[in-house]
């Protein structure tokens, strides 16, 4: 089993198949493991509400939302699409260097590569742009009323004011790394703002840490520091955390490890782990309720009691799992297609949407009310969840 580092494609073991993702996809991959195929009201009981045709669908990527319009990156610009009806509301050529994240709130959208931008979310008219002294195109970023924070590629973390792109403060996460670090995520709740870092112990990057810190909002100061692993394996994060009450969840995909992390201290609180030797999600779990769901490439979604990190419940999918989502009493998972999940006892529903039907979903699903939007090849879907 193999994958590249940094990179679009990557070769990931399913079962006893490898399947190229991002090139091809070999037809073992596309074997179910059974339950319904879609029939009129879709897999799993979950309803197709349209499917527009989108110029270049197979290279939409994180796509976000304010509850008002849907985002996303569209070969190299970003656009707006109506949320009942699909219809694309404005387009923005972006300059160079793609966004691992859109952040859309109060008005504006959010994004960074080797220059943060801020756009008028109603109209796309661009509002301020700030030139980063090194790229921010692998991590995703975060923002509040007052500042939107990104982390670059060099271990430091900015924060710009969010009505003019002024730098507020700048903070060096790694000064005395000697194989380098990259900021691989910014979540931001209440004075605080959790930067999770890529931070190499190894040349090139074959091994190191995965590192959060914990700021100051309005001043960067480090309140504290936790680090996952010991620096001799890969225990990496490739992502943000996720905020989850006194909780902050995050994903050590290469090891198929969830870590909750007590917010306020730093101290580790539980840990649960996918199958070997698979890799998990690169996204932080999921979270409804007093549950976290993730899934990995060992054909099976999870969800976990968020308090202790509990099993509650393991449902085998499709294919190899990479992204889910819950919506109304259903868990979208995302395995090249849509595996549909009972989200009280994991039985599994149904699935659709895959190569061996001429389509492939690819990119995150983004939940509004008991709608999920996701872009497939050619189209944008969006689907209404059963309550």
């Amino acid at each position: 089993m193999q994958t590249t580092h940094r990179g679009s494609s990557r070769i990931r073991a399913w079962g006893t198949t490898v399947c190229l993702v991002g090139l091809l996809v070999l037809p073992a991959c596309e074997e179910p493991v059974g339950g319904e195929r879609p029939g009129p009201a879709g897999p799993g009981g979950v309803e197709l509400l349209f499917k527009v045709p989108v110029d270049r669908a197979d290279n939409a990527f994180v796509p976000a939302s304010d509850g008002q319009r849907l985002y996303a990156d569209v070969n190299r610009r970003i656009e707006a699409f109506e949320l009942n009806t699909g219809a694309k509301l404005w387009s923005y050529q972006r300059p160079l260097g793609g966004p691992s994240s859109l952040v859309a709130r109060d008005g504006r959208l959010f994004w960074a590569g080797d220059t943060a931008v801020a756009l008028d979310a109603a109209t796309g008219r661009e509002l301020w742009r700030y030139v980063l002294p090194s790229p921010a195109g692998l991590g995703e970023s975060d923002g509040d009323d007052e500042a939107y924070y990104v982390g670059l590629h060099d271990h430091r973390v900015l924060a710009l004011r969010a009505t003019d792109g002024v730098l507020l403060w700048s903070r060096d996460l790694g000064p005395d790394w000697p194989y380098g670090g990259v900021v691989r995520g910014m979540t931001v709740s209440g004075d605080t703002v959790y930067a999770a870092v890529e931070h190499d112990t190894g040349i090139n990057g074959y091994i190191g840490t995965g590192d959060v810190f914990a700021l100051d909002r309005r001043t960067g100061a480090v309140h504290w520091v936790y680090r996952n692993g010991d620096g001799t394996r890969l225990d990496i994060y490739q992502s943000a955390g996720r905020v989850a009450g006194r909780l902050l969840l995050l994903s050590a995909n290469w090891e198929n490890e969830y870590i909750a992390i007590d917010r306020l201290t730093g101290v580790e609180v539980w840990r649960a782990h996918g199958e070997d030797p698979y890799f998990g999600m690169d996204e932080a779990p999921e979270v409804r309720g007093d549950r976290a769901y993730f899934a990995s490439q060992d054909q099976h979604a999870v969800a976990v009691e968020l308090a202790t990190g509990r099993v509650l419940w393991r449902a085998e999918v499709r294919s190899g799992a990479s992204k889910v989502a819950p919506c109304g009493n259903r868990l979208l998972v995302e395995d090249l297609g849509m595996s549909v999940v009972n989200l009280q006892d994991g039985r599994y529903l149904g699935s659709g949407y895959y190569s061996g039907q001429n389509e492939i979903l690819h990119t995150d699903f983004v939940v509004v009310g008991n709608r999920a939007y996701v872009f497939g090849q050619r189209d944008l879907y969006a689907f209404r969840c059963p309550e």
